[in-house]
């Protein structure tokens, strides 16, 4: 989208387009098609000047509608949180059993991919299946609680205090990759070798 996109930041069209759609496409709009129901929109925000008030002006300038109203009709509001911290609720639930209730709604609003077929069974191991209600008892609440706090501790350890050269993307300098598993192609060397740096078996 906008300069990097069809409309190269010229009035572009773009629309986002629901799951598994095969219907026709209006005319002089460029289609998205995703694959889940809810979609986060990120908006970077560049001016020449650098200044802020300007760049906030600019974001006002995106309309988002849905298709069949008027722009004026927009659904959203650019909000202005300039000297305030930014609320996030993630931060309140992401080590306790509200993670996982959180992890339920999505795996039960959401649609099943074919190429996640594999990640998407295993919530069922742990008493999260899609169409059921989740009603863990106190044993499962247990292990999901522990199971909560773990995997925070070692995503903290991986994005903050990650050891392996592999994390890096160049070698030479400090930008590194997210996950340890590094780029996301199981054809290349430094892939594997992540891998089994990963499972501890270097």
């Amino acid at each position: 989208m906008s300069t990097i996109g069809s409309g190269k930041g010229m009035s572009e069209k773009d629309l986002l387009m629901p799951p598994v759609y095969d219907g026709d496409i209006l005319d002089g709009y460029t289609p998205h098609y995703r694959q889940t129901r809810k979609l986060i929109l990120l908006m970077r925000v560049a001016v020449p000047t650098g200044h802020y008030d300007e760049a906030v002006a600019l974001a006002r300038k995106l309309k988002v509608y849905a298709l069949g109203n008027d722009a004026s009709a927009q659904t959203y509001e650019i909000v202005d949180v300039k000297g305030n911290p930014a609320p996030l609720p993630m931060l309140t639930w992401e080590m306790s059993m509200d993670y996982w209730r959180q992890f339920h709604s999505v795996i039960d609003h959401e649609i099943a991919q074919p190429r996640h077929r594999f990640m998407a069974g295993l919530p069922n191991l742990g008493g999260i299946p899609k169409g059921q209600a989740f009603e863990p008892d106190a044993r499962m609440e247990t292990i999901l609680t522990d199971a909560a706090m773990t995997g925070w501790a070692i995503m903290n350890v991986n994005l903050f205090a990650n050891g392996h050269p592999e994390s890096l993307t160049w070698p030479d300098r400090n930008w590194e990759f997210i996950l340890l598993i590094g780029p996301l192609n199981p054809e290349t060397e430094r892939f594997r070798n992540s891998q089994l740096l990963g499972l501890g078996l270097e």
